[in-house]
C-alpha cells in the first residue's frame, strides 16, 4: 500500500502540473502553432526540462549509497522544486524586460504581462495578425482565390499558417508568405517612418502628446534613414551606396504596393506621416452643417444643389480625393493623407493610408496606393510575434509554477515519510528473523584447517588484527611444540 502511494504522490507533483498547464493553454496552442510552431510549446518544454532535473537529483539524492540520513534527504528533496521553479523566476524577472522592450521597441511592459494580462495579450496577437491578412486582402497583396469575397479570402490564408507558401504567390518576385510580407511591410514603416523622424516629437506624438507645434516638427523637419534600423541591406527592398568615408548611406526602403496601371504588385519608396505611426483618424468638429446652410435667404446649400443637378457629396469627396494626391506628392509629405468631410454634421477627418478606410479610399485613383500596414507600435509587434508568443506562453506558467512549487514540495514531503516507514518496516522484518535464534558454532578444524579466530561474518578491521594476533601466538607455541591441539590455548 505505501508503495502504491509513493507513485501516486509522484504523479500529483510533476505530472500534475504539466497536466494543468497543456489544459489552460491547449486553444491557444491549437490555434497558433500552425503559425508560431515550436514558440507555442514553450509554457510545456520548459516544466518538462525542469522534470526531467528533479528526478535526476532525486535519484542521486536517494541512492542506496547515499549517506545521508531519511531526513537529511527529504530536506534536499523538499528544496529542489522551491529552487528550480522559483529560481528560474528571478532569473526572468532580471533578463526578461529587456528582452521584452528590444523586440517590442518599448511598446510592452514586461510588469503587465508578468501580473497575468497575458491571456489578454495572446488575444491581441492573433487580431494583429488577422488584421493584417485582411488589410492585405484588401490592399490586393493577397489576391483572393476563385469565388471567395475577402472574409472567406482572410479565412483562407489564415487557416495554413504565416510560414505556409501559398499556390497564389508562386508568381510573386517578392515574397511567397505571409511572414516574407510581414517583413518587407515593418522595415518599410520602421526606418522610412518611425526611426527617421526626430526626438522627442515622434515620442510626444506616440505617447498621446500631439500638439501643433509637435505636428509641425514631424511634417516638416528633415528625416534620414539610418541602416542600423534596416534588418537586411541585401533584400531587394534596400537600395543604397557607400560614401567616400566608406559609410553606408541608404537611398531607398520600400514598401510592397499594388499598382493599379499595371495589375501587380510592385515596391514603390513610399515615406510615411506621423499619422500613419498612430494608425488612426485624427478626428475635427466643426458643428457646421453645409448641407442645410442658407447660401440665400430661404434657400441652402442642398436645394442650390438640387437646382444646379449637382452631386453634392460625389463633388466635395472628388476635391478632397485631388487634395489627397497634391498631399501624397513626394515634395510636399510623400505619403497618402486623406480627408472626409461630413455635409450633415461638419466633422471633418484625417484618414492615414493604413487603416482600412484608407485602403478603400485609396482605390478612387492610379495615383495612390493602399498599404496593407498596421501603424507603427502594432507593425513592431506582428513582426515579433513569434517571440511575443514565446514569452506569453511562459509568462503563462508563471502562476503555476509558484504555487507548483510548494504543492510539489509537499507531495516529496510525504513521498519521504512513505520512504521512511519502508525502510522502518524492513529493518524490524531482519529484527525479527535472528530473534531468539542461537548463533551456529565454530566448526572444529585440524591442523591444516583454518587458524583459530577466523570468522566467516564480516568483521571489522579492529576484529580482524585481533584475529591476526591470535594466529601468529598459537602457530608459535605449536612449533614450541607446547601443545598439540588448537582449542587447549583458549
Amino acid at each position: 500500500m505505501k508503495k502504491v502511494l509513493r507513485v501516486l504522490f509522484h504523479l500529483l507533483s510533476y505530472p500534475l502540473l504539466i497536466g494543468m498547464i497543456i489544459w489552460a493553454d491547449l486553444e491557444i496552442i491549437k490555434e497558433q502553432y500552425k503559425n508560431y510552431s515550436y514558440f507555442m510549446l514553450i509554457g510545456i518544454i520548459v516544466p518538462v526540462v525542469m522534470m526531467i532535473l528533479f528526478y535526476v537529483l532525486y535519484l542521486i539524492v536517494t541512492r542506496r549509497r547515499s549517506k545521508k540520513s531519511k531526513l537529511c534527504q527529504t530536506v534536499i528533496i523538499c528544496m529542489i522544486p522551491i529552487l528550480t521553479l522559483g529560481g528560474l523566476w528571478v532569473a526572468c524577472d532580471k533578463y526578461l524586460p529587456d528582452i521584452i522592450d528590444d523586440a517590442t521597441s518599448g511598446t510592452i511592459a514586461y510588469e503587465d504581462l508578468a501580473e497575468g494580462s497575458w491571456k489578454e495579450r495572446a488575444e491581441i496577437n492573433a487580431d494583429l495578425l488577422k488584421t493584417f491578412v485582411k488589410m492585405s486582402v484588401m490592399a490586393r497583396l493577397l489576391p483572393k482565390p476563385p469565388g471567395t469575397d475577402e472574409d472567406q479570402a482572410t479565412e483562407y490564408y489564415l487557416s495554413k499558417g504565416v510560414d505556409y507558401p501559398y499556390e497564389e504567390l508562386e508568381d510573386n518576385e517578392y515574397y511567397h508568405t505571409i511572414n516574407e510580407l510581414i517583413a518587407i511591410q515593418y522595415q518599410s514603416i520602421n526606418a522610412n517612418g518611425y526611426a527617421s523622424f526626430n526626438d522627442p516629437w515622434i515620442g510626444f506624438a506616440t505617447g498621446n502628446r500631439m500638439t501643433i507645434p509637435c505636428l509641425i516638427h514631424l511634417l516638416l523637419d528633415k528625416r534620414t534613414v539610418d541602416p542600423d534600423d534596416i534588418d537586411k541591406l541585401d533584400s531587394p527592398t534596400v537600395s543604397y551606396h557607400e560614401d567616400d568615408d566608406g559609410n553606408i548611406v541608404i537611398d531607398e526602403v520600400k514598401l510592397a504596393v499594388y499598382d493599379e496601371k499595371t495589375g501587380s504588385v510592385v515596391l514603390k519608396p513610399l515615406s510615411w506621416t506621423v499619422l500613419d505611426m498612430l494608425g488612426e483618424n485624427q478626428e475635427f468638429s466643426l458643428g457646421l452643417s453645409v448641407r442645410n446652410m442658407e447660401v440665400i435667404e430661404g434657400t441652402t446649400v442642398k436645394d442650390l444643389a438640387g437646382l444646379l443637378n449637382i452631386n453634392l457629396d460625389e463633388m466635395v469627396n472628388n476635391a478632397l480625393l485631388s487634395m489627397s494626391v497634391i498631399v501624397a506628392d513626394e515634395h510636399v509629405l510623400g505619403s497618402e493623407l486623406y480627408i472626409t468631410f461630413d455635409l450633415d454634421t461638419g466633422d471633418l477627418a484625417l484618414v492615414p493610408s493604413n487603416t482600412e478606410q484608407g485602403i478603400v479610399l485609396s482605390r478612387g485613383t492610379d495615383e495612390l496606393y493602399a498599404r496593407a500596414a498596421l501603424d507603427y507600435m502594432k507593425m513592431a509587434w506582428l513582426n515579433s510575434n513569434g517571440l511575443l508568443y514565446a514569452i506569453v506562453m511562459l509568462l503563462s506558467v508563471r502562476t503555476w509554477f509558484i504555487y507548483g512549487a510548494a504543492w510539489i514540495a509537499l507531495m516529496m514531503l510525504l513521498d519521504g515519510c512513505m520512504r521512511g516507514m519502508l525502510t522502518d518496516e524492513k529493518q524490524k522484518k531482519d529484527e525479527l528473523f535472528f530473534k531468539g535464534k542461537k548463533q551456529p558454532k565454530a566448526r572444529k578444524y585440524n591442523r591444516t584447517s583454518v587458524p583459530i579466530g577466523t570468522n566467516f561474518m564480516e568483521s571489522s578491521r579492529e576484529e580482524q588484527k585481533l584475529n591476526s594476533m591470535q594466529e601468529s601466538l598459537v602457530r608459535a607455541i605449536k612449533e614450541s611444540g607446547g601443545i598439540t591441539r588448537n582449542d587447549d590455548l583458549f
